[in-house]
């Protein structure tokens, strides 16, 4: 009987190290030959130069700060007193668009513009000190959609297009 139960062991034993390894071992990958990859040819991508700005008109500045603004506001009337971080940074938005606007006005309609960006301003002040304790006022609304009414009639291109600053002497960006 004891050849039968080293037989027996020794089957035992080597289905159990079979099992255990698997039939998939590391040793066929280990000795495998992979063919060397080419290296990719290098892509050539366009640099530009750091004093490089695109310049554009007066008038198209002030149509696209104005597109920008009307985006922004609508943000903030729709998100308003939700999430006070959100709020006081799409308020920072319109007041930069504003600014933007205001750069490109000259006369009655950028005195107007600023007094509206003083407003805005101590608004911002407002919501700044309340870390938005407490729930929006909602005088806060009113004054922000009488607002908005406002600049887009008065503030609209076809109103202020005489008030524009001319491009005084900048030209394109010349092409290298």
């Amino acid at each position: 009987m004891a050849p039968r139960v080293t037989a027996f062991c020794l089957l035992s034993s080597l289905l159990c190290l079979l099992a255990l390894t698997g039939c998939n071992s590391s040793w066929r990958k280990k000795f495998v030959h992979t063919r060397k990859k080419e290296p990719a040819a290098p892509q050539a991508f366009l640099v530009l130069q750091p004093d490089h700005k695109a310049v554009f008109p007066p008038d198209v500045r002030y149509r696209q700060h104005y597109a920008f603004w009307k985006s922004w506001h609508g943000d903030l009337l729709g998100s308003l007193g939700q999430i006070h971080k959100r709020d006081l940074r799409t308020l920072d938005g319109v007041i930069g668009e504003l600014r933007a606007m205001q750069a490109d006005l000259s006369g009655p309609a950028a005195e107007r513009l600023k007094e509206i960006l003083v407003e805005l301003s101590s608004l911002r002040d407002e919501w700044e000190s309340s870390h938005g304790v407490g729930p929006m006022p909602v005088s806060h609304r009113t004054r922000l959609e009488k607002l908005q009414r406002e600049i887009s009639k008065k503030f609209h291109y076809s109103n202020v297009k005489d008030s524009i600053v001319p491009d005084l002497g900048r030209s394109d960006p010349p092409d290298d």
